[in-house]
C-alpha cells in the first residue's frame, strides 16, 4: 500500500503516484454506480480524497478506501454517526478533535472502500473492530487508510 498527500488537485496526484510508482502514464478510468473511480484494465486499485487545499491518494493490490481531513470536531455527527465505544474514547480524550477525525477518517475511508452507497449508516461501522487500516497525520489533518485483505 502506497499513501501521498501533496498540495495539488488529487487528479494531478493521482497521475504523478500512478506514472512513478507503477510507470502507468495513459489509462482511463470508470466510476462506479456510487462514484467510487478505477483503472480500466489495470490491476491497481485506488482511492482519492481532499480537503481544503490538499489531496491524498492510496493505492493498493487490493480495494482501498482514503479520506483525509483536517482536525475537527462535530457534536452533532458524533450523536448521530458514532457508536457507544467510539464516543466513550472521545468522551475520555485530552484532544477531541485530534481522536474524533480519527474514527471519523476510519469511517469514511471504510466506506469509500467497499462503495457503499451516501445511505450507508457510520454508526454500524465499529472502528474499534477494523483490521487492515493505517492512519497518518500532521499538525493539521488526518488521513486514514482501509484495505480490504479478504477479496
Amino acid at each position: 500500500m502506497s499513501i501521498r498527500v501533496k498540495k495539488v488537485n488529487r487528479h494531478d496526484l493521482l497521475k504523478r503516484v500512478l506514472e512513478y510508482n507503477y510507470n502507468i502514464k495513459d489509462y482511463n478510468l470508470t466510476y462506479s454506480k456510487n462514484g467510487k473511480p478505477s483503472l480500466v484494465g489495470k490491476q491497481v486499485f485506488f482511492n482519492l480524497s481532499s480537503s481544503k487545499n490538499i489531496s491524498a491518494v492510496a493505492t493498493s493490490k487490493v480495494e482501498v478506501g482514503v479520506c483525509i481531513k483536517h482536525f475537527f470536531y462535530d457534536s452533532e455527527i458524533l450523536d448521530k454517526c458514532f457508536n457507544e465505544k467510539e464516543k466513550e474514547i472521545i468522551a475520555k480524550s485530552n484532544k477531541k478533535d485530534h481522536d474524533f477525525t480519527r474514527i471519523y477518517t476510519l469511517k469514511i475511508a471504510y466506506i469509500k472502500m467497499l462503495d457503499f452507497d451516501g445511505k450507508y449508516s457510520l454508526v454500524d461501522i465499529d472502528t474499534t473492530q477494523l483490521k487492515n487500516w493505517s492512519t497518518n497525520e500532521n499538525k493539521d489533518y488526518f488521513v486514514s487508510v482501509v484495505e480490504n485483505k479478504n477479496l
